[in-house]
Parts: C-alpha cells; structure tokens; sequence
C-alpha cells in the first residue's frame, strides 16, 4: 500500500503535499533525506485537519490503519483513465464503448 515518491533536494517546511508530510516525518526522526531518493508512506486520512496526520511513513509492521476510501477512490480514477469500468451503464461519446466496460458497482 505504500506510496513511493521522489522527494525535492531539501525537505521544505511550506510544502504541504503527501510527499512532503513523509519527508518531513522522516527527517524529525533523524533519518538523512537525500535528493532525487523515493520515500514510502501510507495514505492514512486524506482529510485529517492536521496534515501530519495524513501519511506514516511506513506500513513495515503493518499497525498503521491506511484510508480505503481515498485508496478506493485513486483505483476508481485509474480504472476509468484505462476504460475498464464506468458509472452507468450508458455509452460514451465514442459511441458504444460502454458496451465493453465493466459497471463500477455491479448489482
């Protein structure tokens, strides 16, 4: 479940993205980031009011609780870039398309 990033040269502390929070996770620990090294984390609470609550770094021990909501919602949004599953059961405006793809939720 883990996600892997690059991170920029320097862990920023005005920069809030996911990959940015882990960064900083890490470096409060004492681990040395270096440029261009990819870092792990879990998407944990996509919406938490404290940012830091966000991501954990690591899954390893499997103890931290991941989001599926936002992990569901991330398959979803590939899924449909890919054509493989859509929301009705209608045809695109390539014409008839969804004919080929698989309904999101299936009764």
């Amino acid at each position: 479940m883990a996600r892997w990033t690059f991170i920029p040269v320097r862990v920023v502390r005005d920069v809030e993205t996911r990959a940015a929070l882990a960064a900083r996770e890490l470096s409060d620990e004492g681990v040395k980031v270096h440029p261009g090294e990819k870092i792990g984390y879990v998407i944990t609470n996509a919406k938490a009011k404290n940012k830091a609550d966000r991501v954990a770094i690591s899954n390893r021990n499997g103890l931290v609780q991941y989001d599926r909501r936002e992990y569901a919602a991330r398959l979803k949004v590939a899924a449909e870039e890919v054509g493989v599953i859509c929301d009705d059961d209608s045809s695109d405006e390539r014409g008839d398309a969804g004919a080929n793809r698989l309904p999101l939720f299936p009764d």
